[in-house]
């Protein structure tokens, strides 16, 4: 009876012990361990060991060790939520020179815009596709003919009217175009002159490039002018004809008059041809 007491209780002491025993991964082993996995280029057990380690104690450069492992890993929300935790704590890094802390900052700050943008321009994709996919949807549940015995689909197609030259878009357009090019020409004529005549005066060198260079883009503008007005010109001389060669449509129900005069009277028929 006193052997069976004692190995009870030599049971119930030693097994709390051996669980107390049991060691706990330290902050610094989880830190190199999650080193090595970042340098092995296995990010995703590397984010694990950091996170375990960050739980243990707040450093600020695990902050950047995260931000890198989620960048690599397209995981960009949190890069980015990681970064912005970072970037404050650069300048009371210890072991950095000014200049290195400096460039530190420059490329998290990079990796910062960068990320955002990327992600406004998912979430504007994302947008544009499900707006994409709602009129899609709608276009689907409207009929693309009409039903038979529609009035509507009946109704000869009557041509309309073209409107006048100057309410067409591409007319001013080519207008502007052509004005810009042709003031351009004169501007850059200008100078071309102005800067030949100062070389000639004073005989240097980098004048002459100057003018040679404003006499290329007068070159460039003239011709930008001539070939903005030449299609302005044909698109007007095109629209005119369509203006002019234009017929309004006629009905084609006639009316027609008949006098009938008899011995006892006179009278009008008229009908109708459809």
């Amino acid at each position: 009876m006193k052997r069976t007491i004692v190995f009870s209780l030599f049971f119930l002491l030693i097994s709390p012990l051996s669980a107390w025993g049991a060691p706990k991964a330290s902050f610094k082993s989880l830190e190199t361990e999650g080193k090595r996995l970042y340098a092995a280029k296995d990010y995703t057990p590397a984010i694990v060991k950091f996170l375990q380690a960050l739980k243990i104690k707040e450093k600020p450069t695990l902050y950047f060790n995260l931000a890198q492992c989620y960048r690599l890993t397209d995981q960009f929300q949190q890069a980015l939520k990681y970064y912005k935790k970072f970037r404050p704590h650069i300048k009371n890094l210890k072991g950095l020179t000014p200049q290195r802390k400096l460039i530190l900052l420059e490329e998290v700050t990079g990796h910062i815009e960068t990320i955002t943008r990327l992600l406004a321009e998912r979430a504007k994709q994302k947008r544009l596709a499900e707006e994409k996919r709602k009129r899609e949807l709608a276009q689907n549940k409207t009929p693309l003919l009409p039903k038979d015995g529609n009035k509507d689909s009946e109704k000869p197609l009557i041509p309309q009217r073209p409107g006048p030259l100057f309410s067409q878009w591409w007319f001013w357009t080519g207008v502007g175009a052509t004005a810009l090019f042709t003031v351009s020409t004169i501007f850059f004529g200008v100078k071309t002159l102005s800067t030949n005549s100062e070389w000639e005066d004073t005989g240097d060198k980098t004048l002459r490039d100057d003018a040679r260079q404003y006499q290329n883009y007068t070159d460039i503008a003239l011709g930008g002018a001539i070939v903005a007005g030449a299609v302005t010109a044909v698109f007007s001389y095109f629209h005119l004809q369509k203006i002019k060669n234009y017929k309004e449509p006629t009905d084609n129900k006639k009316v027609s008059f008949l006098v009938n005069c008899t011995s006892a009277f006179c009278g009008i028929n008229m009908g109708f041809t459809f």
